[in-house]
């Protein structure tokens, strides 16, 4: 089983080259390390690949071995003029590393199946989402593109304990996705809806009935959104939308299973701060709502430590 946000399976790489000019690195394991000396070894390119793979030094993460160069510009050893990788040109699509081959597909291993997004800091993917309609979850028997086995987040709800919330996570992420869809409401009142809800839910933990307190919590918050009326479709997207856009997206990418809930809903409410404040200082508050999204993505996806700061 395939799960996925629909603007997934529209996605096609524009061959802009904007990835390959972002600051993070990209790194390579030991075995791509060593696949790459043997194919510029075989073409007499020792040299060159001495400089395009440095060793990484110090303390690194599992699968980090060596990270490729950057140009005098700053974008990758082998990006060309035309924007196309050299590399791949070379020797394949299946010849690059991990990080090539999927970004910015986004693949998850769950108890449900293959859970399949995309990162908001490519260009393709942001014009996909600047749309009115709400994102819409799949589930299909084939996946919406081709990914691989290198899963970003193992998603297993059923290993925790009965009277961890967690252990109801997809139901869960489920409520919070429609929480934050609900257009009733502006977006800064769901975000406090959300945070009510987190709450109740924080503080039903450990106890037997857990299931049951979660399902009178989601109960009563339908019950007052019923209240709220019937909103008529947007006319246009909007700042507010592009945002309500990528926290569900980031719901969908775990952020409450990965980091808890508490923590989670403290990244949340940053990530919606930090949009609102950049797209009300922008000339254009939409466009200005897309620079803060993929930089948010940016630091989400590879600087971690950065969102401290925000």
């Amino acid at each position: 089983m395939y799960v996925y946000p629909d603007m997934a399976g529209q996605f096609h790489c524009r061959m802009c080259g904007a990835c390959c000019r972002r600051e993070w690195l990209v790194t390579v394991d030991e075995a791509a390390y060593n696949r790459n000396r043997r194919l510029f070894a075989a073409q007499g390119k020792l040299a060159e690949f001495n400089q395009a793979f440095q060793k990484l030094k110090g303390p690194t993460s599992p699968g980090e071995y060596a990270c490729i160069s950057k140009d005098a510009a700053g974008a990758c050893w082998f990006l060309e003029a035309d924007s196309l990788c050299r590399l791949h040109r070379l020797a394949g699509h299946e010849h690059l590393d991990s990080v090539c081959q999927t970004y910015p597909r986004y693949p998850m291993n769950s108890s449900r199946g293959t859970e399949i997004t995309l990162c908001f800091s490519c260009p393709a993917v942001l014009d996909l989402v600047e749309r009115t309609a709400p994102l819409q979850f799949l589930r299909v028997d084939e996946p919406p593109l081709k990914v691989g086995e290198d899963f970003v987040e193992h998603i297993f709800p059923r290993q925790k304990r009965k009277t961890d919330p967690l252990f109801y996570y997809f139901e869960i992420e489920q409520h919070f996705i429609d929480l934050l869809q609900c257009r009733s409401l502006s977006l800064t009142d769901r975000i406090v809806l959300l945070e009510t809800t987190v709450a109740k839910i924080s503080a039903a933990g450990g106890e037997d009935t857990l299931g049951q307190r979660l399902n009178g919590i989601f109960a009563e918050n339908w019950r007052m959104l019923d209240q709220t009326g019937d909103f008529p479709p947007a006319a246009k997207v909007t700042a507010e939308i592009m945002t309500e856009h990528y926290l569900v997206n980031v719901v969908f990418k775990k952020i409450f299973y990965t980091y808890g809930l508490s923590t989670g809903l403290r990244i949340l409410k940053k990530f919606h701060r930090f949009i609102r404040l950049s797209a009300v200082g922008a000339e254009n508050n939409l466009a200005g709502a897309r620079k803060a999204v993929a930089e948010l993505e940016f630091r989400l996806g590879h600087q971690r430590s950065s969102l401290g700061k925000l």
